[in-house]
């Protein structure tokens, strides 16, 4: 595979920025850090602690949590909303600094974090390519086709030798009917891009494929291509990590994702109800479907998060899904209970220096989302969920607790902006115990207009850990 984008390389006019320098005031300065090191024949340069002036490009208001704790430990955080969709338009509304042009700001910035990889990803590009010595963490165009374009995500995985899933693009709904009659199998159709969560759907068989085909063709709902893919049965098993300039930034995150509607996996897909996920220093996953990657990630100059998901079959065989390449979320409200104290300054690091985050490595985290109905509908109007203020926030219980679609309350510290409210999150050496801390926190709450949520993320684990653990996958795991 050629070289796709540029390498972003740490330069000398870093520090004309200042990006090693200490501006705190001397009651807040700590001890300088040499984050120098040898890894792999690579050499980096030292690193200094420092408060940051950091831009979040947030297309969609994912990212709220990250902008709020990196606010919270004294960095200067302005934080972009696309003030296009009126959806989001509240989130972080007296909380933060909200831009509704996040131009002006690029130069400003110490640390720009992109959020997502749908939007803006050719104007940062050239922003890139103009200002080399910028500090970007996140997608180029070049890595956002991995996830973005389903065909080109299988191709690169072909070129590393990794074997795919069969499947078959299509642009055309009668031509995928025709197909999927034509196999009279259990089959899974996948959209691209930024689609509609429900349109990822995994029939049960080639009927039930056939009907939702035909009613997606006379609602017009798939705009562009598609794939239909074969069925594999197993167990969903994600592996993600950290890149920077010079490699791999972070230990191994093994994840599990709860993307149903309702427990024991029922209902309509959602962008995610839940989370677990844990950091290790050895993955068995991340050797096979990561670690290939490294050399690749480097040469497109990419900074940010990757992470496959996969089927592990019965026979112990990993099968790659898709990519993600940007920040995961919920994934990354999760990452903040397991990152240093302070949640920005190790991208700072990773990025200018190469040097790895020292994650939270024997502990495991689970997230629950909470929303409020008629999600995960979004073509309900947004009054039905404004302004519904979450009651019993209390010092204890802060730190698990995610800022989602949220805005500053009235007579509590938030009130909702949104049908996907926040996150809670609980963390324990096992599954079974960061899930208890979780619920036990959302029983905490209060919230008016009767909130859901499900009961049971992290319980099929139990049955799914014993399935893949004797395959060598998910040591770091106990139920």
């Amino acid at each position: 595979m050629g070289s796709l984008g540029r390498r972003l390389c740490v330069r000398p006019e870093a520090a004309a920025m200042g990006l090693c320098a200490d501006h705190r005031p001397a009651a807040q300065r700590e001890a300088a850090t040499d984050g120098s090191r040898s890894e792999g024949g690579r050499k980096s340069r030292p690193y200094r602690s420092r408060i940051m002036k950091v831009l979040f490009l947030d297309t969609f208001g994912d990212a709220l949590d990250l902008a709020l704790r990196a606010q919270k430990v004294g960095h200067d955080v302005v934080y972009f909303v696309d003030s296009a969709n009126e959806r989001y338009q509240f989130i972080g509304k007296g909380l933060t600094k909200l831009v509704r042009n996040f131009r002006p700001w690029l130069r400003w910035a110490d640390l720009v974090v992109l959020c997502d990889n749908t939007k803006f990803l050719r104007e940062i590009d050239v922003y890139r390519r103009e200002n080399p010595q910028a500090v970007v963490f996140g997608p180029t165009q070049a890595v956002a086709e991995w996830e973005q374009d389903r065909s080109i995500g299988q191709e690169v995985l072909i070129e590393h030798d990794i074997p795919i899933i069969s499947f078959q693009e299509f642009k055309d709904y009668d031509a995928a009917i025709a197909y999927v009659k034509r196999r009279d199998t259990r089959l899974v159709s996948k959209p691209f891009g930024d689609a509609d969560k429900s349109l990822s759907y995994c029939a049960k068989s080639p009927e039930d494929l056939v009907f939702m085909l035909k009613k997606w063709k006379k609602e017009r709902k798939l705009k562009g291509s598609f794939i239909i893919q074969d069925f594999i049965e197993g167990v969903e098993f994600g592996v993600g990590v950290y890149v920077g300039p010079s490699g791999f930034i972070s230990p191994w995150e093994s994840n599990w994702e709860f993307k149903k509607l309702m427990p024991n996996d029922v209902g309509q897909s959602t962008g995610e109800t839940g989370t677990v996920l844990a950091y290790t220093d050895k993955s068995k996953l991340a050797e096979q479907m990561l670690q290939p990657f490294e050399n690749t990630l480097i040469s497109l100059g990419y900074s940010g998060c990757v992470d496959i998901n996969c089927i592990i079959d019965k026979q112990g065989r990993p099968w790659p899904l898709e990519w993600t390449m940007r920040l995961g979320f919920p994934a990354t409200q999760l990452q903040t209970r397991l990152m240093p104290n302070d949640p920005i300054e190790w991208i700072a690091r990773g990025v200018i220096t190469g040097e790895k985050a020292k994650f939270k490595t024997d502990t495991v985290c689970v997230g629950v989302a909470v929303c409020l109905p008629p999600y995960p509908y979004p073509s309900a109007p947004l009054n039905l969920v404004l302004d519904f203020p979450i009651y019993g926030m209390n010092g204890k219980n802060a730190n698990a607790l995610h800022a989602y679609q949220v805005q500053k309350g009235d007579d509590t510290p938030w009130k909702s902006a949104g049908d996907y409210l926040l996150v809670v999150t609980g963390v324990a050496p096992t599954v079974s115990g960061a899930a208890k801390k979780a619920y036990v926190t959302i029983k905490e709450l209060i919230i008016p207009g009767s909130p859901l949520y499900r009961c049971d993320i992290g319980a099929k684990l139990q049955k799914c850990l014993p399935e893949i653990q004797k395959h060598g996958y998910a040591l770091e795991f106990t139920y």
